[in-house]
């Protein structure tokens, strides 16, 4: 599998989420999908043309947000796919959504490449191993000349009306909010992990795994690639049973962050 092939997925995925954007018939329920959430017939759209190009390539593993485990052929690479992450945003005519999707070996079980495609701007954002990072071909790097005081940080904020989320992050909000201008929200977790990779945004923070790793995987690889550092708020590497994100331009940030939350 090549980049190129990718990025013609996403992109094709992409575009027919944006073609049909606004169409009320693509917020239909249709049940509830791998991941735990309510699927939506826009999520599937997206999810069947991603899942027709994988398996005419084949020899793939996919991991996906609404089917769950597709194996097309003898796997050498598996392959995390969100269809539609920021859905929730999708249904409600608010054009902030990406389709996001993660290569790994199967052999060493390391990142290969990773894709996150924003239609609505018809961004593509990819990375390759050790090739670095890019937004429409052109080499990106996080920021890592803003003062701290100054940086602004997306955060994800759906706690699904569960008060043993909320009261934590409530807590944590509460440890560190006083230190900075701003925060924002967009509803979608790969775009503003890409967007800290461009340099634009300085870091995405879940302090209660709210996200889940189909939502994250694809955005962690671009971001490091681009220079940044993620971890989970006790320093750790971000595995599939984490329970926080500390996704930051540089690991000077991060670390400000931690010290702040471990008070």
């Amino acid at each position: 599998m090549e980049l190129q092939d990718l990025i013609s997925i996403a992109r094709e995925a992409g575009d027919a989420l944006a073609k049909n954007f606004g169409k009320i018939e693509l917020s239909q329920v249709l049940g509830v999908g791998y991941s735990g959430d309510e699927t939506v017939r826009a999520d599937h759209l997206a999810e069947d043309i991603v899942l027709k190009r994988l398996e005419e390539i084949g020899n793939v593993e996919v991991i996906s947000e609404e089917a769950g485990q597709v194996v097309f052929g003898n796997p050498t690479y598996r392959i995390t796919l969100d269809p539609l992450d920021g859905s929730s945003n999708y249904i409600r005519g608010i054009p902030i959504f990406a389709v996001s999707m993660e290569v790994r070996t199967v052999s060493a079980n390391e990142p290969a490449m990773a894709v996150i495609y924003e239609p609505m701007c018809r961004r593509m954002f990819s990375a390759e191993h050790g090739e670095g990072a890019f937004m429409d071909g052109s080499r990106i790097h996080t920021n890592r000349e803003r003062a701290f005081h100054e940086c602004l940080f997306d955060m994800d904020l759906h706690t699904a009306a569960d008060s043993v989320k909320f009261l934590k992050f409530v807590e944590m909000f509460r440890r560190f909010g006083l230190s900075l201008k701003s925060f924002r929200s967009m509803g979608s977790c790969a775009i503003p992990l890409a967007y800290t990779a461009y340099g634009t945004l300085d870091g995405f923070l879940d302090f209660s795994k709210n996200s889940r790793m189909v939502d994250i995987a694809a955005g962690l690889t671009i971001l490091q690639e681009a220079g940044g550092s993620a971890t989970d708020i006790e320093g750790k590497v971000i595995e599939d049973e984490y329970d926080s994100v500390i996704a930051c331009s540089s690991q000077q940030i991060n670390r400000m962050i931690r010290k702040l939350l471990s008070v």
